[in-house]
């Protein structure tokens, strides 16, 4: 399956990250998060509609609980964020141009992320259609790869939706 990993789809994932950043304003929770993450890589195979988005962060220590680990909230905040972005690898003129919304999102966390701990997020857009796509993104430890966290989201476009 050929693949298209260029600065398009990357231009594309960093346009779709600030402008849901600017949307949501300083004040909101997961601003802080979402300026914290490095795009590492974005490719796109066209003869599928699917992709691949890759990041890198280290969490905010202010998404620590008491016991030195990440609350499982944040990273489901950051899982959906990021297959939310992703949705950009695939995206064109009046086809997942305007983003959508979240319609289901399943996070299995395996083993803690430990504050100052440095991660990576890697995403695979499985598949787009013109109203559905379905997303799956794994963390894992920067250091040895070790996964920490995986999830399956379902992704829906209403403007594009006929109902």
């Amino acid at each position: 399956m050929p693949t298209i990993s260029d600065h398009g789809a990357l231009s594309r994932l960093e346009s779709y990250r600030a402008s849901y950043v600017a949307l949501t304003g300083e004040e909101n929770f997961d601003t802080n998060l979402y300026n914290s993450v490095r795009i590492t890589s974005g490719s796109h195979h066209p003869d599928s509609n699917s992709g691949t988005a890759s990041y890198a962060l280290t969490f905010p220590a202010h998404y620590c609980n008491y016991s030195g680990t990440v609350h499982g909230g944040a990273i489901a905040t950051l899982l959906d964020g990021l297959t939310n972005c992703s949705i950009a690898v695939v995206a064109k003129d009046g086809f997942w141009d305007r983003g959508g919304v979240t319609r289901s999102l399943g996070v299995r966390y395996i083993k803690p992320i430990k504050v100052g701990e440095a991660i990576t997020v890697d995403v695979d857009v499985l598949s787009a259609t013109k109203s559905t796509a379905v997303i799956r993104g794994v963390v894992r430890r920067e250091g040895d790869g070790e996964v920490l966290a995986t999830c399956e989201m379902e992704k829906f476009d209403p403007v594009r939706a006929k109902l």
